[in-house]
């Protein structure tokens, strides 16, 4: 990502200096100059009158439950240890990790009575 201002990712010349690489996976981006986040926004289809979104803003991992029930999330390292678990009550918005060491890491949503989502994600 490179960030367009005068003498920066403008003209003919090619910048050579980036701002920020992001991982991408197809998925939505969040890009926001003003505060400094730059994010991967997950959003799954609705589900049983549930649906959710998290975010990878820097190191922290956010979520939003929206619907009739809360959503349980276990993030999870590459060796499957557990690394943070969350409830979201339906309705919020809550950070689930924060300063996540960079690797790789799988997030595990729970929601309704078995319905279930694995999402992966990369800290760098």
């Amino acid at each position: 990502m490179v960030w367009v201002s005068k003498n920066h990712g403008a003209g003919e010349t090619v910048t050579a200096t980036i701002d920020k690489a992001i991982p991408y996976n197809g998925g939505k981006l969040t890009l926001n100059k003003t505060s400094g986040a730059i994010g991967v926004v997950y959003s799954p289809a609705l589900t049983r009158g549930v649906s959710f979104s998290a975010r990878l803003i820097g190191r922290k991992y956010i979520v939003g439950a929206r619907g009739a029930a809360p959503v349980k999330i276990i993030i999870m390292d590459v060796r499957g240890r557990a690394v943070a678990k969350a409830v979201i009550p339906a309705g919020s918005t809550s950070v689930v990790a924060q300063r996540l060491a960079p690797g790789t890491y799988c997030a595990q949503f729970n929601y309704g009575a078995s319905a279930k989502s694995l999402k992966t994600f990369v800290v760098q």
